[in-house]
C-alpha cells in the first residue's frame, strides 16, 4: 500500500471538459402571454426570394393526477465531526454505498466501482472515495486527466449556483504516471479568486484506490456552519488501454461541468442521512415513460411497492442487472388531461428511490396559433399578416414550434417583422439573385463548448457585416439527448446575445448536421438501424424537428442565384456516406457544373484531418466517394470541421497537390476547446494548421474569392484568395 499527500497549487488549470440556414433568439422581450422562446430565420430553398420563420412556445402544462405533487428533492445530510484526517474515514460519515451510470452496458462492477463518504468540520467539507479499479491507466497531463483514471469532484455554492469548482485527481497509480495529477477549474469567471488550498491525499490499494479531499469552504466564500446547503457531484472515470471510456456518478447526469442544475443538494448538519443505495431515473423508450432502478446488489430480488401520490403502480423485483440490482418498469398513463409528478420505490417502509416525470415528457395543451406581420423596410403599406403552421415537439412535449415560409419577396431587400401583437420589431435582408455586389459570408463549425467562447468568435465575426453564417456541424453538443437540451437554451442565448446588429436584423446560418447532434455520434452505433425518416428522427430528434433546412433525409442543397452554390452533407451521422447520399450529390453536382461560379461543399468529418488519424474510416469514405465528385464539378473550396483547430490544406487533386486543385478550410474550432495538430511540414497535405477559436471569412466577387481567418481577439491569422479560371 502507497500513501501521498498533497496541497493543490494555487496555479488553475484551464479544462474543456444542424443542417439548416437559420438564427434564433430568445424573445424575453415578449409578454408572458404568448411566452415564445426563441425565433429562428432559416432558408428552404431560394434565399433571394423566400424566409422561413419559426420560434418556439411551451403550452400549458396538464395539471398534476389526484394526489400528485411537485417534485422537490431532498438535500442529503452530511454530519459534523471530529478529528478528521486525510488517512481514514471516519465512522458515522454519511454513505453513498451505490453509484450508476447512464451508459449502456453499466460498468462491470468487477472493472469498476466504487464508495463514498462525506463529513464536515469547522474548517471545510471532507470526502473519501474508494475506487475498485481492475486496470490503471492515468492521463499523461492535467487536460486529459477526466479521460482515463481519477476522481472528479464538483462543488458550488448550492444547487444551480454557478460559484463553482471542478476538481480532478488521479491517484498516480498507473506505472507510467506514478505521480498523483491534479487539474482545476473555477467556474467563477470574472471575479477575484483566492488561492485554493484543497488538501488530498491518494493511498493504493491492492485492487483499486482511495482519494481523500479536504475543501475549505473559505474557497467560496463559505464558512462552515449548520444548515448551510451546498451543490456536490462526483464521477468516477475509467479507461483501459484498447477500451472505451467509463464512468460511474452520484446520480447519472453527466452534465455538472455545463449544467450547475446537475449537482446534488447537501446540508451540513448533526446527523447523516440513510445510506445512498439506489437511484430512479424517467425516460422515454418505445413511445412510453420508463422507470429505471439501479441499487446495491445486496437488494437483488428485493420486492418494491411503486406508487404515484396515492396511486399504487404495481409491484417490481430487483433482477440481477450485471452486478447490481435492476428493474424497468413502464408507467402506465395518468388519468385523462393530467400528468404523473413524481413516481416513488419503496423497499418495506423505507423510500428507497424517487423520480420526476419530466415536463418535456408531459402533456401539454397547445397555444393558439400565432400571426407574424411583415413588410419591406422603409415602406408606408400595411403589414402583411401571415398565420403560422404550429406542431408540438417531440420528446420536448412542452414546447410546440410556429414555422412560416414568406415566398415571393424582392431580391436583396430588407424586410421588418413582428409577432403577434407585440410591438418589437426585428428585420431579416434577402440575398440578391446577382453577385452585383460583395458577398461576405463567415464560416466554421464544432461552436459550443462554453457560450463564452462561441460569444467572442460571434462578435469578432459580426464586425464584418455578414450576409449569413456557414457552420458546419456540431452546434450545442446536445448529442440528441432531452437531459442535454439546457445546451441548446445557452446555444440559443449565445445567438441572441451576439447574432444580432444595431438595427435589429437577425444573421441567417447554413448549416449542416455533426456527430453531437446525434445519439451516438454515428448511425453505424445503432444496431437496428434503417435508412429511414423514422430513424433519422429517432436518433437525432431536436435537429430534424427544429431546423427546417435540409430537413429529411438530412443533406441538401442551397442555391444563391448563379454565384453560389452550397451542398451541406451527413458524414455519416444520420445516414451513410456511400449509396443513396453519394448518388443524389453526383447528381446535383453535374447539375451544377458550369452554372455556378462558385460550388462550395460542407460537411462536418475532414477528408484531410488536421488532428486525427489520416487513414480514419469516415475520412477515407469522404476522400473515396465524394472527392472525385467535387473535382469534376470544378469544386475549388471545401468546408470541413470536426477536429478543433485551424487547418488550410495546399490545393490537392487526385490525392496529390496540385495548383488546380481544392483546397481544404476550417476543422472546427468556433467555440470549443482546442486540440494539438498534426506536425504541418510532416504532413504532405497541411499548408496551415493552429490551435485556436477562429471564424473564417469569405467575400465573393465575381470570380474571385478572398479569406480571412481571425482568430478570437479578431487578429488575422491566415488572408489568402482563389480565383476562378477563365
Amino acid at each position: 500500500m502507497m500513501e501521498r499527500i498533497s496541497l493543490i497549487s494555487p496555479r488553475i488549470w484551464a479544462t474543456s471538459v444542424l443542417a439548416t440556414a437559420f438564427v434564433l433568439i430568445s424573445l424575453n422581450s415578449l409578454t408572458a402571454s404568448a411566452k415564445p422562446s426563441n425565433l429562428m430565420l432559416t432558408w428552404q430553398q431560394d434565399p433571394s426570394s423566400t424566409m422561413t420563420i419559426q420560434w418556439m412556445e411551451p403550452g400549458e402544462l396538464f395539471p398534476l393526477a389526484e394526489g400528485q405533487e411537485g417534485y422537490a428533492i431532498q438535500p442529503v445530510l452530511i454530519p459534523k465531526l471530529q478529528n478528521l484526517s486525510l488517512d481514514r474515514v471516519p465512522e458515522g460519515a454519511y454513505k453513498v454505498k451505490h453509484f450508476t451510470s447512464n451508459q449502456s452496458p453499466m460498468p462491470d462492477p468487477e472493472d469498476l466501482s466504487a464508495r463514498l463518504f462525506l463529513a464536515w468540520d469547522e474548517t471545510g467539507l471532507w470526502s473519501w472515495t474508494v475506487v475498485r479499479d481492475d486496470v490503471p491507466w492515468e492521463g499523461v497531463e492535467p487536460r486529459t486527466l477526466p479521460g482515463r483514471d481519477s476522481v472528479e469532484l464538483h462543488l458550488s455554492t448550492g444547487v444551480g449556483e454557478p460559484h463553482r469548482y471542478q476538481l480532478v485527481l488521479s491517484p498516480g497509480r498507473d506505472p507510467e504516471q506514478p505521480e498523483p495529477q491534479t487539474n482545476l477549474f473555477d467556474f467563477r469567471q470574472g471575479e477575484d479568486l483566492d488561492p485554493v488550498g484543497t488538501e488530498f491525499k491518494s493511498t493504493l490499494l491492492d485492487d483499486g484506490y482511495q482519494i481523500a479531499v479536504h475543501f475549505p469552504l473559505s474557497d467560496l466564500g463559505l464558512e462552515a456552519s449548520q444548515d448551510l446547503e451546498l451543490g456536490f457531484q462526483i464521477y468516477i472515470n475509467d479507461r483501459d488501454p484498447g477500451g472505451p471510456w467509463q464512468w460511474l456518478a452520484w446520480h447519472p447526469a453527466r452534465n455538472a461541468h455545463g449544467n450547475p442544475e446537475s449537482l446534488m443538494p447537501i446540508r451540513l448538519a448533526n446527523e447523516p442521512s440513510p445510506p445512498y443505495r439506489a437511484t430512479a431515473e424517467i425516460d422515454y423508450r418505445d413511445g412510453g415513460a420508463w422507470l429505471s432502478i439501479t441499487a446495491v446488489d445486496d437488494l437483488i430480488g428485493s420486492e418494491l411497492r411503486l406508487m404515484a401520490g396515492s396511486v399504487h403502480l404495481g409491484p417490481a423485483t430487483l433482477s440481477d442487472a450485471g452486478g447490481v440490482a435492476g428493474l424497468d418498469f413502464e408507467l402506465p398513463s395518468p388519468p385523462a388531461q393530467s400528468r404523473w409528478g413524481i413516481v416513488r420505490a419503496y423497499y418495506g417502509d423505507e423510500l428507497l428511490a424517487a423520480a420526476e416525470v419530466p415536463a418535456w415528457m408531459a402533456g401539454s395543451i397547445a397555444p393558439s396559433p400565432m400571426e407574424l406581420h411583415y413588410r419591406e423596410h422603409g415602406s408606408s403599406d400595411a403589414f402583411e399578416s401571415v398565420t403560422a403552421e404550429l406542431t408540438q415537439m417531440q420528446h420536448w412535449n412542452e414546447y410546440f414550434l410556429h414555422r412560416i415560409e414568406l415566398t415571393g419577396l424582392s431580391a436583396d431587400t430588407l424586410y421588418r417583422f413582428r409577432l403577434g401583437e407585440h410591438e418589437k420589431e426585428y428585420a431579416f435582408r434577402t440575398m440578391p439573385t446577382e453577385n452585383d455586389r460583395p458577398i461576405r459570408f463567415a464560416a466554421g463549425g464544432d461552436t459550443r463548448h462554453r457560450q463564452s467562447w462561441m460569444e467572442q468568435v460571434n462578435r469578432q465575426a459580426m464586425k464584418y457585416d455578414l450576409d449569413f453564417i456557414a457552420w458546419g456541424g456540431d452546434f450545442a453538443y446536445a448529442d440528441g439527448l432531452h437531459e442535454l437540451l439546457y445546451r441548446w437554451e445557452e446555444w440559443f442565448d449565445a445567438i441572441e446575445n451576439t447574432l444580432i446588429t444595431e438595427d435589429g436584423r437577425l444573421i441567417p446560418i447554413v448549416g449542416t448536421i455533426g456527430n453531437h447532434e446525434v445519439q451516438g455520434g454515428y448511425y453505424t452505433r445503432h444496431e437496428d438501424y434503417q435508412q429511414t425518416n423514422e430513424w433519422r428522427m429517432r436518433i437525432a430528434p431536436y435537429y430534424y424537428q427544429l431546423f427546417a433546412f435540409p430537413g429529411q433525409p438530412g443533406w441538401g442543397v442551397l442555391d444563391f442565384g448563379n454565384y453560389l452554390s452550397m451542398p451541406v452533407l451527413d458524414t455519416n451521422h444520420s445516414n451513410p456516406i456511400a449509396g443513396k447520399q453519394t448518388e443524389w450529390l453526383a447528381e446535383t453536382l453535374a447539375e451544377r457544373k458550369g452554372r455556378f461560379t462558385h460550388i462550395m461543399p460542407m460537411y462536418h468529418v475532414p477528408a484531410y484531418p488536421s488532428v486525427r488519424n489520416f487513414e480514419g474510416g469516415t475520412s477515407v469514405q469522404v476522400r473515396e466517394h465524394w472527392l472525385h465528385l467535387f473535382e469534376e464539378a470544378g469544386v475549388q473550396v471545401a468546408f470541413e470541421n470536426h477536429d478543433h483547430v485551424y487547418k488550410r490544406t495546399h490545393p490537392i487533386r487526385g490525392g496529390s497537390v496540385d495548383r488546380e486543385g481544392i483546397t481544404y478550410i476550417g476543422d472546427g474550432a468556433w467555440g470549443v476547446a482546442v486540440r494539438p495538430t498534426h506536425p504541418v511540414r510532416e504532413t504532405w497535405y497541411l499548408a496551415r494548421a493552429e490551435s485556436m477559436r477562429h471564424a473564417i471569412i469569405v467575400t465573393i466577387e465575381g470570380p474571385h474569392m478572398h479569406f480571412e481567418v481571425i482568430d478570437e481577439d479578431g487578429h488575422i491569422i491566415d488572408d489568402f484568395r482563389i480565383s476562378k479560371p477563365e
